[in-house]
């Protein structure tokens, strides 16, 4: 499940991220489907999109389930920030109709730290630790039910070249200072780094407790413009490949397959739409920042081998 959003000027906007876990009949459960920050009035068959439109799938409960719908959250933040400089943030939580609300008390959290927004919805924020950083927003806990949502904000020590500041120009006649960092994009090894979070290496699953949720987090000198994912499958010497396309298996050739896209951000989540079968799984991840760099294949963090039984 993933959002395509519609960039605003200088500024860094939601990427709504979801694990969901039923607590009721998993059999009352469905899709809703939101387009442009509102409750899609026809089904995603349907619909019309346009360049730049907002989708959004989440899981909702029917009439048998007790309890109000939950709706998405929104956070805007400033696209880049300086290290351990204040700025602002800002979080809405949508209706049905599209109308935002400031939402009061909803928690904003990033690796080190965390605060709740007030009655209108503000909060202020910083960093201590330079580089691209997860935002992630969840819904006050006696407020009405939310989307838990997620952005990246680039935070960069001054003038260091990263995030669109110019580094300071070196004359010929200076030396630089030895182990200076580069100032020019990076392009060296390990530039941009993708993992899986939840799927084991190795593990071997039944068939009840087998993966559908896909997640995983990219971390890169500078920001990330794609995250993507290919699955292969082989079983008593029959192969498939996951087609990101039309959401399914299709026979394939042993050992290929293709990536599809998944996320624009620092971190991506793929649901898939049926339990998996019995056989051997290979799940290769990629990435790629706005250098241009791309995630190498290695076997326990861009490639994850694991069973269904």
């Amino acid at each position: 499940m993933r959002v395509k959003g519609r960039a605003r000027s200088a500024r860094s906007r939601t990427r709504p991220a979801e694990t969901h876990t039923y607590t009721e009949n998993v059999l009352s459960y469905f899709w809703s489907f939101w387009l442009n920050d509102a409750e899609a009035p026809v089904g995603a068959c349907a619909a019309q999109f346009e360049q730049g439109d907002r989708v959004l799938f989440f899981p909702v409960c029917d009439e048998l389930c007790s309890g109000a719908e939950p709706t998405p959250l929104e956070i805007e933040v400033p696209a880049a920030a300086n290290l351990n400089e204040a700025v602002s943030a800002s979080v809405k939580q949508y209706s049905k109709k599209g109308e935002p609300s400031p939402a009061a008390r909803a928690t904003i959290a990033w690796p080190g730290g965390s605060t709740r927004t007030d009655p209108q919805g503000h909060a202020t924020v910083s960093f201590g630790v330079a580089g691209v950083t997860e935002v992630r927003v969840t819904g006050a806990e006696a407020g009405p039910p939310a989307v838990r949502t997620e952005t990246s904000i680039c935070v960069h020590d001054g003038n260091d070249g990263t995030c669109g500041t110019q580094a300071p120009a070196q004359t010929s006649n200076t030396p630089k200072p030895p182990g200076e960092l580069a100032k020019a994009p990076y392009r060296g090894p390990f530039a941009v780094i993708s993992r899986m979070t939840d799927v084991i290496d190795g593990h071997v699953y039944s068939r009840r407790s087998a993966p559908r949720l896909l997640d995983g987090k990219v971390i890169a000198h500078t920001g990330v413009t794609s995250a993507s994912l290919e699955l292969r499958r082989s079983y008593r010497g029959r192969c498939w490949a996951f087609d990101g396309v039309v959401a399914e298996f299709r026979r394939a050739r042993c050992g290929h397959g293709s990536f599809f896209v998944v996320a624009h951000g620092a971190s991506f989540s793929y649901l898939l739409p049926a339990a998996l079968g019995p056989g051997r799984y290979v799940l290769d991840s990629e990435a790629t920042d706005s250098a241009g760099n791309h995630t190498r294949l290695a076997r326990g963090t861009t490639r994850i081998v694991f069973y269904v039984r």
